[in-house]
């Protein structure tokens, strides 16, 4: 991991600017997050905002500011599975209050997340049991 930046080199990390200065969430086992409040000359450590166990990535997704919070959606690896992979993965909202120290795993609630895999019966073993009448793709 390149610790002057808290990145592990997976694609997907954020650069969330609020009052303080600059936050930079990266992808990969933890979420390592870490922070500047000198424009980018310095950083902090990365700081995990989940256990190691935990491996997160990011897809083309939107930031959002609202309400006094910003919102944001990673995919935790939920399960290595016998099929395509983004079926092993579930999409989690993320919110934190603007003006909290976001570096701090208390400053993030997580929705509750369920994977694909969990959706269609016999996914996980690369034997789908439906007839695929509704599915967009």
């Amino acid at each position: 991991m390149d610790q002057a930046r808290g990145h592990d080199g997976r694609a997907g990390p954020h650069f969330l600017r609020t009052a303080p200065g600059f936050y930079y969430l990266a992808t990969g086992p933890g979420m390592p997050i870490c922070s500047s409040t000198d424009q980018g000359v310095t950083w902090s450590a990365p700081v995990l905002l989940t256990d190691k166990s935990k491996v997160w990535q990011q897809t083309a997704a939107n930031v959002w500011f609202a309400n006094g919070n910003v919102y944001l959606v990673m995919e935790r690896r939920v399960k290595e599975i016998n099929a395509w992979g983004a079926g092993e993965k579930a999409p989690v909202l993320m919110r934190a209050k603007l003006g909290d120290d976001m570096t701090k795993p208390s400053s993030w609630t997580f929705a509750s997340e369920i994977d694909f895999a969990d959706i269609i019966p016999g996914y996980r073993d690369n034997k789908p049991d439906i007839d695929y009448f509704g599915i967009p793709f």
